[in-house]
């Protein structure tokens, strides 16, 4: 049989992106292992959120296609609640990858409060306000992780300054599906 084969051709990193990664750290997201042993949700969270900036760096900092892709990280939970703290950002947009991923620890995300996707917007906003200068980029994303559905405030504000929003839920083996 006859087959031809035709080099492919891939535009990877052809346009600018900024990621805002926004991770709750509700109290539910503990880093304790759970009862059976697996490793907790915030780890889980983390772990996550490096792979994806592991992914991402081919377009950052001494990636072959450097100076298209920077990336901010930050949490939320619930402000209002008498144990919850403000959104922050840990690490603010970025085209370093390895400066992206070394603040992804658990000493940097502590666990507690309830769960709010209103911070969540709001500390996503904040990453793409890059401290008063706005994201330019082409495609702005949040990626947006929980483990839990809003459960204590009302509808979240709208994002400001973004083109998309991915929603990621994560969860131990011993969560109830």
């Amino acid at each position: 049989s006859d087959s031809t084969m035709t080099p492919a051709t891939v535009n990877a990193f052809s346009e600018t992106i900024d990621v805002a990664i926004v991770i709750d750290n509700s109290g539910s997201t503990n880093p304790v292992p759970t009862s059976l042993g697996v490793a907790g949700v915030m780890i889980e969270q983390l772990a996550l959120a490096t792979e994806f900036i592991n992914g991402m760096a081919a377009g950052m900092t001494g990636g072959a296609y450097a100076g298209q892709v920077r990336i901010g990280h930050g949490y939320w939970n619930e402000t209002g609640s008498t144990d919850g703290t403000p959104p922050a950002i840990v690490t603010p947009l970025t085209a370093d990858p390895v400066a992206a991923a070394a603040s992804l620890t658990t000493a940097n995300y502590p666990s507690d409060g309830g769960t709010c996707f209103d911070d969540a917007v709001t500390v996503a906003n904040l990453i793409m306000d890059n401290g008063g200068t706005p994201s330019t980029a082409t495609n702005k994303v949040v990626i947006f992780i929980t483990d839990a559905s809003s459960n204590s405030c009302g509808t979240p504000s709208s994002f400001v300054n973004v083109t998309e929003c991915i929603s990621i839920y994560v969860s131990t083996s011993d969560d109830p599906p």
